[in-house]
């Protein structure tokens, strides 16, 4: 198995002796299983890779060598490369993720942006503890 830094000093996410797996868990049949990428021997790009990814319920991405038939769970580096695709697109408001496929909701990718996304929100003021504050001084007598 890779490690991560072997993922992110490769040329492409899927080279020409890999092909894509995507494990889908279906809602409607009630039941998981393997698709694959469409073609072998053929490099893809990060590009190519989430149009092969357009499933909603794809819940867990691997690369698999096809020489060696050892697999590498890169569910988090898709998440990643998912969200900086919509960000460049479109942006990413903390109410997108509704339209997120089924691995990038469940990622550490989509938890650490939405963290990232919360912490950037400005902070409004509780009407509530305004009122609250103006009945309390009321009753101590500080207020008419």
């Amino acid at each position: 198995m890779a490690s991560a830094a072997e993922t992110t000093t490769r040329k492409h996410p899927i080279e020409a002796n890999e092909t894509l797996v995507a494990v889908v868990c279906s809602q409607r049949i009630k039941r998981q299983y393997l698709q694959e990428s469409s073609f072998f021997g053929k490099t893809m790009t990060a590009a190519e890779l989430l149009g092969e990814l357009a499933d909603d319920e794809i819940v867990t991405v691997l690369r698999v060598d096809t020489t060696t038939w050892k697999s590498e769970d890169i569910t988090e580096y898709c998440a990643r490369q998912f969200l900086y695709a919509m960000d460049e697109e479109e942006g990413i408001e903390l109410d997108d993720e509704d339209r997120f496929p089924a691995y990038v909701k469940t990622s550490k990718a989509w938890a650490l942006w939405k963290d990232d996304l919360e912490a950037s929100a400005p902070v409004l003021p509780d009407p509530d503890r305004l009122h609250d504050e103006r009945r309390d001084h009321q009753a101590m007598g500080w207020v008419a």
